[in-house]
């Protein structure tokens, strides 16, 4: 079945909206990157973020993006259809996010978008509503881009919240 909820503030009319589907075959597991030996905290730390709402709190170096990178990719396989949402408060602290995440675990790039202020709207409207799946953005540029009507707040299924 399709679940659905009441559409997000901004343009549109009234109504159910579809909320994106979990694909139940992708969900029965997770996965965390070979890449290099796992540290059991952040093998803890992912498992956490997967299932609860967690804050993780770690000093720098010792890999919260590499925590969120991993969170991002499962959560990008199990709603295929959902938009994962990396927030940065500056525009370098965003494209900086953007490297790091990729690389560290060899996104696709047609699945990934930077969408600051200073790409115009138009062209994130499209974004929104192409392949991309994982999006790196300021806090201000989704909120605009929600209150106006150009992302679909029901169609988020992550948030990752960087501080600066």
């Amino acid at each position: 079945g399709v679940v659905m909820a009441p559409p997000s503030g901004g343009a549109g009319g009234g109504g159910l909206v579809a909320l994106p589907e979990l694909d139940r075959s992708a969900s029965g597991s997770w996965v965390y990157p070979r890449l290099r030996e796992p540290r059991a905290y952040q093998v803890e730390a992912v498992r956490s973020c997967l299932f609860r709402n967690t804050i993780v709190c770690l000093p720098t170096g010792l890999g919260k993006t590499l925590v969120a990178a991993v969170v991002m990719q499962n959560y990008r396989r199990w709603f295929p259809e959902g938009i994962v949402l990396f927030l940065a408060p500056t525009k370098p602290l965003v494209a900086q996010q953007v490297t790091a995440c990729t690389e560290a675990l060899g996104l696709p790039p047609d699945e990934v978008a930077e969408v600051c202020g200073d790409v115009p709207l138009a062209r994130r409207r499209r974004l929104y509503g192409s392949q991309a799946r994982l999006f790196f953005a300021t806090p201000q540029t989704v909120e605009n881009d929600v209150e106006g009507g150009a992302l679909r707040a029901e169609r988020v299924v992550l948030l990752v919240v960087d501080e600066a």
